[in-house]
């Protein structure tokens, strides 16, 4: 069962100068958030162009770029902020 959360009141589509760099790379995906039957929370990775179906961090097809997870979550696609995959990259995880 989805969970339905408020989006942050900040602005999705400005990160801060530190993590501009990362607006560039086709390496995001959103997440739902889906209750489950023992009534936990969990978060899977969701493809931003359609978040339907899942992603996964080592498939780059399944990733999309900034804009179109930023847009997916203000359209309600996605209930939880746009998240920067770094799988394939040599930084570290700062999202």
């Amino acid at each position: 069962m989805r969970v339905k959360r408020n989006i942050p009141s900040t602005d999705l589509a400005k990160l801060p100068a530190a993590l501009k760099p990362l607006i560039q790379r086709e390496q995001w995906a959103v997440y739902r958030e889906e209750k489950r039957e023992d009534g936990s929370i969990s978060r899977p990775p969701r493809q931003a162009r359609n978040p339907d179906y899942l992603a996964s961090v080592s498939d780059p097809n399944t990733w999309s770029d900034h804009a179109t997870a930023v847009q997916a979550v203000k359209d309600g696609k996605a209930d939880v902020s746009p998240s920067y995959s770094r799988r394939m990259t040599r930084l570290p995880c700062l999202i």
